[in-house]
């Protein structure tokens, strides 16, 4: 009687049941793969949209909940770290004791920053993402390079959170967006160019080795690869 049984609500058993109540031990772990991970939690994609419905659903069955979520793989991790924030305020209301993601691909620009912020969230979820996500920069990258890498992961995670949300009618809710990640990317990838060097006139000038190692490795790989004359960066 005081301990908890937590399944996935995971592929078929993702939506909550409609007439069934769940015993108060148990606890739902939504687990929703299907759903789009760019696009904000008050988004008209059918990929929050339906999260918000799960959410909602898990809550009134149990009480309960807890959170399992994913990530898109690229040269930008993906969800941004504002968009992850609203989502953790969402679950908050919606009864959530906590939560994990799956680390279904290789670290890139936003991974350390995403698990990072997650932490300190899962604390207070009310706390500022985009104060939060600055102190990170400044220590991750560095103060001198924080400005332009600021700029950059803002306007990357804007781009998403505001790139189409059209879906194909016989797509499982919006998974076909973290497939597009890479077509949603490139304009902002694009605009950030100038920061991007930026950033990376400044890796050469950066006496602390793991802050232009990171400098050069997330911006490089931003822009497809460093340029051969900036390989040096990377040295141990």
């Amino acid at each position: 009687p005081t301990r908890g049984y937590v399944f996935l609500a995971y592929a078929g058993t993702v939506d909550p049941p409609l007439v069934t109540k769940a015993h108060r031990n148990v606890i739902p772990m939504v687990a929703d793969l299907g759903a789009c991970r760019l696009h904000p939690m008050d988004s008209d994609c059918r990929g929050p949209a339906h999260k918000r419905k799960v959410y909602e659903g898990w809550q009134k069955v149990t009480g309960r909940i807890a959170w399992y979520g994913y990530l898109v793989g690229g040269s930008f991790s993906a969800p941004g770290v504002i968009t992850a924030a609203e989502e953790y305020r969402l679950l908050r209301d919606r009864g959530c004791i906590g939560g994990m993601r799956e680390h279904t691909a290789a670290p890139q620009a936003n991974w350390a920053m995403l698990n990072w912020m997650e932490v300190k969230l899962m604390w207070d979820v009310d706390r500022d993402p985009v104060k939060l996500r600055r102190q990170f920069i400044a220590g991750y990258y560095g103060r001198s390079a924080a400005d332009a890498i600021e700029r950059i992961y803002d306007r990357i995670e804007t781009g998403l959170r505001n790139s189409s949300t059209a879906t194909p009618a016989d797509s499982r809710y919006a998974y076909v967006h973290n497939r597009q990640l890479y077509e949603f990317l490139g304009p902002s990838v694009e605009d950030c160019r100038p920061d991007i060097e930026a950033a990376l006139r400044i890796a050469h000038g950066e006496t602390n080795a793991a802050h232009r190692r990171r400098i050069a490795r997330d911006m490089g790989g931003l822009i497809g690869g460093l340029p051969q004359d900036m390989k040096g960066l990377l040295a141990e």
